[in-house]
């Protein structure tokens, strides 16, 4: 049985365009697509990390203030700054 949010039915039901469409399971999909698609967003994440990293630096080097980037990145700047130290450690051999 597919893990459902309460109140879901099937994410069929719902609009392409929902978040919740994305994330509900359909009762066809089963442990092994579940483990696979979670594999693939770690993935993802890892590689969104690293970009935000990279990003960060280029808005320092290019003269941007922590207060315009934590504000591109929807938080305070101490959140944003905290946040790139928490990038960098988890990646320490990477080169950002």
């Amino acid at each position: 049985m597919a893990f459902r949010f309460p109140g879901c039915r099937r994410s069929r039901r719902l609009s392409p365009q929902s978040p919740r469409a994305m994330v509900v399971a359909d009762d066809a999909v089963g442990a092994r697509e579940a483990l696979a698609a979670l594999g693939l967003a770690a993935g993802r994440r890892a590689a969104l990390d690293a970009a935000e990293a990279r990003l960060i630096e280029t808005a320092c080097a290019a003269g941007g203030s922590w207060n315009a980037i934590g504000a591109a990145l929807g938080m305070t700047k101490q959140s944003a700054a905290e946040r790139y130290q928490r990038l960098r450690q988890a990646k320490p051999d990477a080169t950002f």
